[in-house]
């Protein structure tokens, strides 16, 4: 059934909002995204405008001092695969500086007390798709690229979701507002990701959204710091959900050794610093 659309405010699937504080941001970014990757991963970084949002940078900031060559700093952006690489600065900046970086940067998330989500999702075959995508055209499915793009959309949406779900969960009376990093290939699709919780498909999967306000914001990675710290929570997860050699101190960082430990044979699920909303999450009760 589709909610009417009214003139008061309503969340970003068009749904009457619960809350009524607009403090709380949900940055989002996500990994393993390109044909090749095995694991697509969505993370959403949740921050309190007024009492987190300015600590947080500020820490980010200073790592950046510490660890960054002062004619390099203007304008420098954390990737987390650059600095695993060691490619951030070249050769000027050797692997273990670079990955000492890097968990410094995750363990903000762990020592602040962070609260994030992670959706993730192994490669989906042909009839998985079908299955999630019940009573559309499927004649994309035959080009990799655009397969590619919608299990990025549908991880989009279940981390999304999820995110709702969590405020609505732990803090009933506040507003969410999404920023996604503005990705110029996939910035349509998730324009259009809320359209279909109001009616559409995901509705019949996923509760009506009350938590997260309006339209889904898009910034640039370099200007939020927050999509930056966002960034190195899900290629550590994707790089760990896929099995990859070198990640077990960047997930420690993060605080999550038993977590991963419990997905590594799960098709699809998510990852939540909170026990009692991942028990909620997975009996559908949240």
């Amino acid at each position: 059934m589709i909610i009417p659309i009214s003139n008061d405010a309503k969340s970003v699937s068009g749904h009457p909002l619960r809350g009524s504080k607009r403090v709380r941001f949900a940055f989002f970014d996500e990994s393993g995204t390109s044909a090749k990757e095995t694991v697509t991963v969505v993370a959403a970084v949740l921050i309190h405008a007024d009492s987190q949002w300015k600590p947080l940078a500020r820490r980010l900031g200073e790592l950046i001092q510490i660890y960054v060559p002062a004619d390099k700093r203007d304008g420098f952006v954390i990737h987390a695969v650059d600095l695993f690489s060691g490619k951030a600065l070249g050769e000027s900046w050797p692997p273990r500086k670079s990955w000492q970086f890097l968990e410094d940067v995750l363990s903000v998330a762990a020592i602040s007390r962070l609260d994030f989500l992670v959706s993730f999702c192994r490669k989906l075959d042909t009839a998985a798709l079908e299955t999630a995508l019940s009573g559309s055209d499927f004649s994309f499915l035959k080009d990799n690229n655009r397969r590619t793009k919608m299990q990025h959309a549908l991880v989009f949406a279940d981390c999304l979701s999820h995110v709702d779900q969590f405020l609505g969960q732990y803090f009933c009376d506040e507003i969410g507002t999404a920023i996604a990093e503005d990705h110029h290939e996939m910035r349509k699709i998730v324009k259009q990701i809320p359209t279909f919780f109001n009616g559409g498909s995901l509705g019949a999967f996923y509760p009506p959204m009350r938590s997260l306000v309006g339209a889904i914001n898009f910034a640039a990675k370099q200007d939020e710091p927050m999509l930056q710290l966002a960034d190195a929570i899900a290629w550590t997860t994707k790089r760990a959900l896929a099995g990859m050699n070198n990640v077990e101190r960047f997930v420690a960082a993060l605080g999550l050794t038993e977590s991963i430990a419990t997905l590594m044979d799960k098709p699809m699920g998510r990852v939540f610093p909170r026990a009692s909303f991942t028990q909620l999450s997975e009996t559908g009760a949240a």
